[in-house]
């Protein structure tokens, strides 16, 4: 069956690196930043957006914070109430491929501030 559900995203990793044994697989949990602009008043505005990523593995991976790099995966959104009855809502990405990568390695796609972002 053909999954429409695919991200391919690049950033710097935000935050140390969670590791949890979890049976026989090994789930890492950490933040990426991801560089992101808008258009305001004629200006461009940079920021970054932090992206929360859980990679399952069979092995530790090696990465840590300040690195750069790729993500092959899926957006996934969990659910749950509290005992306080509070109830949470999560969106994250689901790593299912990551490669280490140099952020100066990718291409420019010369887009201008006068190209519209058409949606």
């Amino acid at each position: 069956m053909f999954k429409v559900n695919n991200i391919i995203i690049t950033g710097n990793v935000a935050t140390n690196i969670d590791i949890k044994e979890i049976g026989n697989k090994i789930l890492h949990k950490f933040v990426i930043a991801v560089d992101s602009s808008y258009k305001k008043d004629g200006e461009w505005i940079n920021q970054a957006d932090f992206i929360p990523i859980e990679y399952w593995n069979y092995t530790e991976k090696d990465i840590t914070k300040g690195e750069h790099i790729g993500i092959i995966g899926n957006v996934k959104q969990s659910s749950w109430e509290s005992d306080d009855g509070k109830k949470h809502n999560k969106i994250y990405i689901r790593a299912l491929r990551l490669y280490k990568t140099q952020k100066e390695h990718y291409i420019d796609n010369n887009i201008t501030e006068d190209d519209g972002v058409p949606f």
